[in-house]
């Protein structure tokens, strides 16, 4: 049996931009050991998971039924794809989804559409402040009315399971089976707000900065524009993060040059310890808003 990549390069998107006071995002290293120290690979290796995981961990589970495609914005080889939405087996998918297939690091794009069938599409919500808007990843496109043609990064579905006949399951066997496999599983949203106030009650960690090396270079993608950057910590003011830290931040690509000295509200709501994202998408102020934050954190 082969398990299945966890990061998907079919990318589905919600055009909402989102006013929730929730604002969460990845992830952070702290130490206070020198930066040479920290010079691994940035470029995280997939991770592998198996069907039954994925189904068990997407927000959203929907059964759609192909509109339309055209080319995408520019970007090389993506495809912007149009679904209905008929049936939600999990989630709060909306009715109308548009689906973009980018080809991952292989070159591997993922939708196999017949305009005459409907598909299983399994779905994680990704809300990250350096989006323009909050999106929805499909892991797996399943079609449900031919099962055994169903593909995952281009190799036939049935390769990536043990438990379950795609040669032998129709459209009835296959939904069954994925919907009990379906859990509910909330997604997480950042907001999209500029406040301060809200800002700084939202944030897990305030602390003033230097910007140190980048750690990888500008990526730009139909997405997103951005930067990651070491920075030193060099005045905590609300967390645990400590004087003399050294942590990793994503950064808009232009927001930050080396050397800088900023203010920065972070939220690291999955602890994951690789690195923090801002708690907002402009979260960065310059040390003249010293006095202002300082007293909202009063």
């Amino acid at each position: 049996m082969k398990t299945i990549k966890t990061v998907s390069s079919i990318i589905i998107i919600l055009f909402v931009i989102s006013n929730i006071s929730g604002c969460k995002s990845d992830e952070r290293v702290q130490t206070n050991a020198p930066l040479e120290n920290y010079n691994e690979i940035i470029s995280a290796e997939f991770e592998y998971e198996t069907f039954e995981k994925i189904c068990a961990d997407a927000t959203d589970i929907v059964i759609a039924r192909y509109v339309s495609h055209k080319p995408y914005g520019g970007a090389d080889f993506t495809t912007e794809y149009e679904f209905t939405v008929k049936e939600r087996i999990s989630g709060n998918a909306p009715d109308i989804i548009n689906v973009y297939d980018v080809p991952d690091n292989n070159g591997t794009v993922n939708m196999h559409i017949d305009g005459d069938t409907d598909y299983i599409l399994v779905l994680n919500y990704v809300s990250r402040v350096q989006n323009d808007f909050d999106y929805y990843k499909a892991v797996m496109a399943l079609n449900a009315d031919k099962p055994s043609e169903s593909e995952a990064f281009g190799e036939p579905i049935s390769r990536f399971t043990d438990k379950f006949d795609f040669e032998k399951a129709d459209r009835q066997s296959l939904i069954q089976y994925v919907s009990s496999l379906a859990s509910e599983n909330k997604p997480h949203v950042v907001c999209r707000t500029n406040d301060l106030s809200e800002l700084v009650d939202l944030s897990t960690d305030i602390v003033r900065i230097k910007v140190k090396q980048a750690v990888r270079e500008r990526i730009k993608d139909a997405f997103s524009d951005t930067e990651l950057y070491y920075a030193e910590v060099l005045e905590p003011l609300k967390g645990t993060l400590k004087t003399g830290s050294v942590i990793k931040i994503v950064f808009r690509t232009g927001a930050v040059k080396e050397n800088d000295e900023v203010f920065v509200l972070l939220d690291d709501y999955e602890n994951s310890r690789i690195l923090i994202n801002l708690t907002g998408r402009d979260a960065v102020y310059g040390t003249e808003r010293e006095t202002e934050i300082k007293n909202i954190l009063k």
